[in-house]
């Protein structure tokens, strides 16, 4: 990938971040109870949309041919899940709408098929928040946090410093 391929890239992910701070961050008071709209669908569609954009942002410079080792993907998955679990938190939604969010999210990311995200999904209901996977769901939502709070506008290409840190952790073990 050439210089000005690299640098296309960043400007499009930076576009992408900024679109999404002007169309999706509410104002303090919606912030705080939880409103968009006053209706649950509206709620629900806004985070499934910022959920997408920030999906769309963290894949756009992760090495996909790390996802043939399957840490990578899952690690990855993990990270996507506690993201939309931090939008969906903040949004005030209940576990069955993070759920269906979180499997169309990692499927449209590329990281499950239709089938995988629904076996995936009902795992994370399961996840103790001790275990080691639970790691990376707490980073997601950490990335997803920092990037709202206007605290860290990179936020979602850790992403891909994760995937590139995890493959190759798989390629060591191999």
């Amino acid at each position: 990938m050439g210089t000005g391929q690299i640098l296309l890239v960043i400007v499009g992910v930076a576009a992408l971040m900024i679109l999404f701070k002007f169309l999706f961050i509410g104002s303090p008071q919606q912030s705080r109870d939880g409103s968009r709209g006053g209706s649950a669908t509206k709620r629900i569609g806004a985070v499934a949309k910022q959920a997408t954009v920030f999906a769309d942002a963290a894949m756009r410079l992760v090495n996909r041919a790390a996802f043939k080792l399957d840490d990578p993907r899952i690690n990855a998955a993990l990270f996507m899940a506690g993201a939309v679990g931090y939008l969906a938190d903040r949004a005030g939604l209940g576990d069955a709408d993070r759920s269906a969010i979180t499997g169309v999210v990692l499927e449209r990311a590329g990281l499950m098929t239709n089938g995988e995200a629904y076996g995936f999904v009902a795992d994370l209901l399961t996840l103790s928040a001790s275990s080691p996977e639970a790691q990376w769901v707490d980073k997601g939502r950490e990335t997803a946090h920092a990037w709202l709070s206007k605290k860290d506008d990179s936020a979602p290409a850790k992403l891909a410093d994760y995937v590139h840190e995890w493959a190759m952790a798989g390629v060591a073990n191999i």
